[in-house]
């Protein structure tokens, strides 16, 4: 039998070139070609084995590339011994060169792979030897250092790091507060953004919408100005709400409605005129002329005044370009601006009336809150358990017919429970602040926790104040009790300022 065996017949001695290889398949086919002088089938044959060859990446797929390059040279040599045409012959040879390439590149690439990954193998093993090295020997000198006078001392310390840690577990929360300066401080008490139409003059990326600076059909002010919030704080203080207003555009700003304009003693028709800032009251309404204290706009500003603290800060809630906002100026700044006529602050008589005008006293509140003594602190509403809001509540409804807020909508989390809710909306059913040595019985007493920051939740306790530093409360443990203001001492702080409804 000739050397070069017709694969037709039988299989081929090399296993990599038997028949069932693909590209053998393709050597095969451009024999048959070459044999037959048949250019154009050799040319399609080529071409195809080209670009599989060109395509080949793999250590195993170059290799075989390079067996058919081998094996092409034993049929490229029969063919030429048959006597193919010139034509035949040159893409024999061609077809010849390009799988021997193939080959030669598979042997280059095996090698180099090969030599990457000896070497990746070494770096590996002598990071890893170095890594055990370091390890080991630090383990050896903590060994020795504990064997030794240094390790004693070492071991003391640490022990004694675990029991300064163990005992600051059980210091109470006021300390800690105290120590990281946490916010236990007196902070100005405001009900925050509640104006109805905030989600209608903003955008949800904060930024005004195309609503904002319209006309608002239900005031005949602008949404998101500063004129139409303080219309809506003036009329929810005396229970007005959009569905049925207390007061009008027409009986508050008759003579104009822009922000300086709320100054003007034409407006605000019986409106006391306010001449000394230190005696502001929450529901006082401050007007500014334009370019004073930082407002620019040329109608000028309006604010409600929200509270003055002991350090003579007057602190104020604003609307300006649909945005809510909080100031605040020392007395001493306002009255300057005071004696100019360029601040101006009116006083309303009527929300005086409508406090003074609420039937009982404290001492029906103390009595209402009496009915529940004894019942456990729960989720109820006074029907078999009770909280300190719903006892609040409740000794407020049945003791004086005023219903209590209970919630404070359109405020962060924190601010829009109902401790917080009864404080800041406090003028909203007659009531305002007074300082704490002047409690009386049946103001409400406010509580924050040492332990909660009020970022979280801003005040966490109320109570009924009872008298002789004693409040009426509810609280988890203890349920409904008459307590001393002292039982709080280590656990939650007294506010400053209690809610008193005359």
């Amino acid at each position: 039998m000739s050397r070069f065996r017709r694969t037709s017949q039988v299989k081929l001695v090399k296993p990599y070139i038997r028949s069932t290889r693909k590209m053998t398949r393709d050597v095969q086919s451009f024999h048959r070609a070459a044999q037959e002088d048949n250019l154009q089938q050799a040319k399609i044959v080529f071409d195809k084995t080209s670009r599989k060859a060109a395509k080949v990446s793999s250590k195993t797929a170059m290799r075989q590339a390079g067996r058919v390059g081998r094996f092409a040279v034993y049929r490229s040599k029969r063919a030429i011994s048959k006597g193919s045409s010139g034509k035949t012959y040159s893409l024999v040879r061609r077809f010849r060169f390009r799988h021997l390439s193939a080959a030669k590149s598979s042997r280059t690439v095996g090698a180099a792979s090969g030599k990457q990954a000896y070497f990746a193998r070494r770096v590996t093993t002598a990071a890893v030897r170095a890594v055990s090295t370091v390890v080991m020997k630090a383990i050896g000198a903590v060994v020795g250092m504990v064997s030794g006078g240094v390790g004693i001392a070492l071991v003391a310390i640490v022990i004694l790091a675990v029991l300064i840690a163990i005992l600051c577990s059980f210091l109470p929360s006021w300390l800690v507060n105290f120590v990281l300066n946490d916010e236990a401080g007196n902070h100005v008490m405001i009900a925050g953004d509640d104006y109805p139409w905030r989600d209608k003059v903003r955008n949800p990326d904060g930024s005004p919408s195309a609503v904002y600076n319209t006309p608002n059909p239900a005031t005949n002010y602008y949404y998101g100005n500063c004129t139409d919030f303080v219309f809506w704080r003036v009329n929810r203080d005396m229970g007005g709400t959009p569905a049925h207003w207390v007061y009008t555009y027409a009986t508050l700003t008759p003579y104009g409605g822009h922000g300086f304009e709320w100054g003007d003693e034409r407006n605000l028709s019986r409106w006391e005129t306010i001449t000394d800032a230190g005696y502001v009251e929450q529901g006082d309404v401050i007007s500014f002329a334009s370019g004073t204290l930082g407002h620019d706009s040329p109608y000028g500003h309006v604010a409600y005044i929200a509270s003055v603290d002991d350090d003579d800060v007057v602190h104020t809630e604003n609307y300006g370009n649909a945005a809510y906002y909080v100031e605040s100026f020392d007395v001493d700044t306002l009255n300057r601006e005071i004696e100019t006529g360029k601040v101006v602050i009116r006083r309303n008589p009527d929300l005086a009336v409508r406090n003074a005008g609420t039937v009982g006293n404290g001492t029906s509140v103390f009595g209402a809150a009496s009915q529940y003594m004894g019942m456990p602190y729960g989720r109820g509403q006074g029907d078999g358990s009770i909280d300190c809001c719903w006892l609040a509540y409740r000794a407020y409804l049945h003791g004086r017919s005023i219903t209590l807020p209970m919630a404070a909508p359109g405020n962060p989390p924190a601010r829009a429970k109902c401790e917080y809710a009864m404080y800041s909306l406090s003028s909203s059913y007659g009531g305002h602040l007074i300082p704490l040595e002047q409690a009386q019985v049946g103001d409400i007493v406010f509580f924050q926790s040492y332990s909660v920051p009020r970022s979280l939740d801003e005040l966490t306790h109320v109570a009924i104040y009872a008298g002789e530093n004693t409040v009426i409360d509810a609280i988890p443990g203890g349920g409904v009790g008459l307590r001393h203001l002292s039982f709080y001492s280590n656990s939650d702080k007294v506010e400053p300022y209690v809610v008193r409804v005359d």
